[in-house]
Formats: C-alpha cells, sequence, structure tokens
C-alpha cells in the first residue's frame, strides 16, 4: 500500500489485532498519527467541511472521536471515507454510501482482514480466482469478488468483527425527499456548494483546478494562471 501514502507508513498492534496504515498527508498537522493510544484507528477519507464540527486540526481528528463514540454522525459529513476503529477485541469499520472509498474483507475462522485493497489481503491467504458470471465490467460493484472468500463491503453499512449490523448513510435516503428546481437554480445551488468545497479543500490556494485526464492537475493550474 505505499504508493496510497507516501508520507509514512503507521502500525500498531492491540492484542490480536494488527493495523497497518499509509498515510498520505493533505491538511492540518500530523500529530494525531504519532499520539501514543490504547484504541487504534486507520483511515482514508476526505472530510471536506471538519471544521464546521469543531475545533479539530484535521479531519482524521473527527473521523476518530465519530467512529469511537457517534458513527451514525458520518452522514454529516462532506467527502468520501473509509475507516477502522479497533477497541480491545472489538472491531467496527464502515466505508462512504457511494463507494468511493472501498473496503474488502476475508473471514474465516480464525482471521479477519480488512483493507482497502484486494492485492494485500491475497499476500496473506491462499484462494482461487474464478471471475463470476456478469453483464458489465464493473465487478466491484458487486458485493462477491472474483476471489473466493473475498467480499467487498456494503458502502454506507457499519460493520463489527466480520457482520453488518446496520447502515450509516445511504445513497437511497438522499432521494426520499425530492425537490423540484429549475435548471437555473440547480446550477446556483451546485455552484455555491463546489466553490464552498473548493474553499475547504484548499483553503491556502488561490486558483484551483478540477480536472481529469493524463496531464498533471498542477501543470494544468500553472497554464492557467499564466
Amino acid at each position: 500500500l505505499k504508493k496510497r501514502g507516501p508520507d509514512y507508513t503507521i502500525t500498531q498492534q492491540i492484542g490480536d489485532v494488527f493495523i497497518a496504515q499509509t498515510v498520505l498527508h493533505i491538511t492540518g498537522t500530523p500529530k494525531f498519527y504519532f499520539e501514543k493510544k490504547s484504541d487504534g484507528f486507520a483511515y482514508n477519507g476526505e472530510i471536506y467541511n471538519y471544521k464546521s464540527f469543531g475545533q479539530y486540526d484535521n479531519d482524521v481528528e473527527l473521523a476518530y472521536e465519530t467512529a469511537k463514540h457517534e458513527p451514525q454522525k458520518f452522514k454529516h459529513f462532506e467527502g468520501p471515507w473509509a475507516w477502522g476503529y479497533v477497541y480491545n477485541t472489538h472491531v467496527t469499520y464502515a466505508c462512504d454510501p457511494q463507494g468511493e472509498h472501498r473496503l474488502y474483507q476475508y473471514i474465516d475462522n480464525d482471521l479477519l482482514i480488512i483493507c482497502s485493497e484486494i492485492a494485500p489481503i491475497l499476500t496473506y491467504i491462499n484462494t482461487e480466482c474464478k471471475p463470476p458470471a456478469y453483464s458489465n465490467k464493473a465487478w466491484t460493484m458487486l458485493k462477491n469478488t472474483p476471489w473466493l472468500g473475498i467480499q467487498r463491503c456494503e458502502p454506507g453499512m457499519l460493520y463489527y468483527n466480520g457482520v453488518a449490523i446496520r447502515s450509516i448513510d445511504s445513497l437511497f435516503e438522499w432521494n426520499m425527499t425530492p425537490i423540484n428546481l429549475s435548471l437555473n437554480e440547480a446550477l446556483e445551488e451546485f455552484d455555491v456548494l463546489w466553490r464552498n468545497t473548493l474553499k475547504d479543500m484548499t483553503p491556502q490556494e488561490n486558483i484551483t483546478v478540477s480536472y481529469s485526464g493524463g496531464i498533471d492537475c498542477m501543470f494544468v493550474a500553472k497554464e492557467l494562471k499564466n
């Protein structure tokens, strides 16, 4: 997972539970990752509006407190997230309802592995790869993966020691109260949301680029600025 976090790697052992995380640190301070704790927390995400919920140095502090005390509050956060929290032998974990940050799990009588990618799981277990019959190529949108015993965690569900116990947030809930807007009203609402989110994501930058393609976005930003 080193490519996921070039800054540093954090490991922790709590009883029979081992936690490893590679960190790409973007905002705030890194002190959270180096504080000694009796519990464990691994996090991958971007909560853009974390400053709206208290005096936090960065979003990982908010995610930690929320996972520890009140996971249902994740539905109020803007941005994708995936996390795992450990206390003694209790392991809880979840990923955002839109499934942008995924979690996969393998479980048998002796072992439970949760990871944001499949490849690291395969370094610990021997399993067969049998691609299932499907009508499209987006097998990652399905619960079952081609590797026997490895499943994708359901987006928006809270898991406890390998079992989904309740929903934290759901895409379907967002449509429970439809709002009728004209095209201009929708564009205006989107523009406000977009500008506020960009400001939260890049508070120290005067110019922001949203770009998908093969050219580095910093290069594009530099050329636009010039």
